[in-house]
């Protein structure tokens, strides 16, 4: 299993009920997550327990505080996909339109192009 199999089954969800969109935008998060980690990993980053924040806050610290402007954005484009994640699995009572779903979708592939573009050897985010 790899990152992309997460999109694939986020882009074959949406549109069939609302518990499906959200499930497509948490799966979708979780495609740039674990490309971003394993991206992330090559170029040296080490999860700290002594760091405030899990995972997913000090991976997207790691970006947004990156030295180059492209991993900059990509921290900002992963920290937003992650807010669009929690309101999907936690904020059940406010309405979750198919098209933030579609939206999710998208920035995750274009996110995907964009590692594929500055680590061209990570060929498993390609379908």
């Amino acid at each position: 299993m790899n990152a992309r199999d997460f999109l694939d089954y986020a882009q074959k969800q949406t549109g069939q009920s609302e518990a499906a969109d959200r499930s497509a935008a948490s799966r979708a998060y979780y495609a740039v997550y674990h490309a971003c980690l394993d991206d992330a990993m090559a170029q040296g980053f080490d999860f700290s327990p002594f760091l405030h924040g899990g995972y997913h806050s000090q991976l997207i610290r790691f970006y947004t505080e990156h030295e180059n402007r492209q991993y900059r954005a990509i921290g900002k484009t992963l920290k937003q996909m992650r807010d669009c994640r929690v309101m999907a699995d936690y904020a059940l009572e406010a309405p979750f339109p198919v098209a933030r779903a579609h939206n999710q979708i998208r920035q995750a592939v274009a996110l995907l192009g964009t590692l594929e573009k500055l680590a061209p050897d990570k060929q498993r985010f390609r379908k």
